[in-house]
């Protein structure tokens, strides 16, 4: 496709954020994502790029769309239900101090949590980006760069995301 070659350095960034954003419950990295998403397009039996759709939007969302089947097989492959949500036993905050039976549940119990934030926001891309760039301490910049949004635009997917945890997982006033 010779649509790929004309990205640029800029469109590459965007993509390897946008991965990174999309990646964690997956079991890929950003980048493989990133990769998976641009040999599906280039197979023959594979994703089309239509010819109003500018390349770089086009990756972004087949990387959504493969990561979102991505979570959907780890869900129906978990043998814990996702709504499972217990407490991590007393001492987690210090990793070393757990067994790894308790290990292994902690990192379940995320990769569910994780997944369950994901589907909240899995129609509202831009909160989703915050959740995700909050994970992964990006700076508010980051996150606008990676959705392409203003400030007032971050502004009000970052309250959209406060109300929506607030509603779901209970909490105090935090702002």
């Amino acid at each position: 496709m010779a649509a790929l070659e004309e990205l640029t350095d800029a469109d590459l960034l965007r993509l390897r954020k946008k991965a990174a954003l999309y990646a964690p419950g997956t079991g890929l990295g950003g980048d493989d994502l990133l990769q998976e998403a641009i040999l599906r397009t280039l197979e023959a039996e594979g994703r089309n790029c239509p010819e109003d759709v500018p390349v770089a939007v086009y990756l972004g969302n087949a990387m959504r769309s493969i990561a979102d089947g991505e979570r959907d097989k780890y869900a129906r492959q978990s043998s814990i239900p996702v709504d499972d949500y217990d407490n991590l036993p007393d001492g987690a905050a210090d990793i070393h101090s757990l067994s790894a039976e308790e290990v292994v549940s902690a990192q379940d119990q995320l990769g569910r949590t994780i997944y369950r934030l994901e589907t909240l926001f899995a129609d509202d891309p831009p909160a989703l980006a915050i959740v995700i760039g909050d994970m992964e301490e990006w700076s508010a910049t980051e996150i606008k760069e990676a959705e392409s949004m203003d400030d007032k635009e971050y502004a009000t997917a970052r309250r959209r995301v406060r109300r929506t945890i607030e509603r779901e997982f209970g909490g105090g006033n935090q702002s």
